[in-house]
């Protein structure tokens, strides 16, 4: 498989950025990389002022005839000197010295602390790559707070939980918030990412469940007698 072994010259070699590698994009289709940024972009926006050089991770951007620009915010495009016109996708990456295309995540999930930038998958991958026991792994930003959800259909020992811990704070990676389930719940349209509705949503629940639960306690105390 070349995508696999692409991906292992890369941690042989060291490359703190290793994400997944979806190759080379089609010669009629445009793929690059400008800067991570959550500010619009505005007609003054100029693309060279933006875009990154190779191994450098930002937003992925793409035109070609397949892209639709014609009804989407203004926002969401930027012109070239060559009159193009791109669109955000809204997903980050990089691209190698070769051109391919590396994914790295959703650009609203990257976590930013002390100059530095936290990449999802990146971040994921290391976590599955540690412990066998994790099935799948979600790290991103909601609520301003990074979150590190673990899905462990057979729990997760203490020995790699704490094997998970010390890699973190080895690499000075920032977490905020973890949570272990059996399932972590999926997005219908992509397996492969966590549904972040339903799983923000689930957790938000539980400090009313909380709350219900000490009531119905006082309730219990005072008239029962015990």
């Amino acid at each position: 498989n070349v995508k696999l072994e692409l991906e292992r010259k890369a941690r042989e070699a060291g490359n703190p950025l290793i994400g997944h590698c979806v190759g080379m994009p089609m010669a009629t289709n445009g793929v690059a990389i400008v800067s991570a940024r959550d500010e619009e972009f505005t007609p003054d926006t100029k693309m060279e002022d933006v875009q990154l050089p190779a191994r450098e991770a930002g937003e992925i951007i793409v035109r070609g005839w397949h892209v639709n620009t014609y009804q989407v915010p203004q926002s969401r495009i930027i012109a070239d000197q060559a009159g193009h016109t791109w669109l955000r996708t809204g997903d980050a990456g990089y691209l190698d010295e070769d051109g391919r295309v590396w994914l790295v995540g959703r650009l609203s999930w990257r976590v930013e602390r002390n100059g530095k930038v936290f990449w999802s998958t990146v971040v994921e991958e290391q976590v599955l790559s540690r412990c066998a026991k994790v099935t799948f792994a979600t790290y991103l930003k909601h609520a301003h707070r990074a979150h590190l959800i673990l899905e462990a259909p057979d729990g997760l020992p203490e020995v790699e939980l704490k094997g998970i811990q010390e890699m973190f704070c080895r690499d000075g990676i920032p977490v905020d918030e973890l949570l272990i389930l059996k399932k972590v719940p999926r997005d219908r349209r992509h397996r492969s990412k966590p549904d972040t509705a339903a799983l923000f949503a689930s957790k938000a629940k539980w400090p009313y469940l909380l709350l219900f639960a000490a009531v119905l306690f006082i309730y219990w105390l005072l008239f029962t007698g015990a």
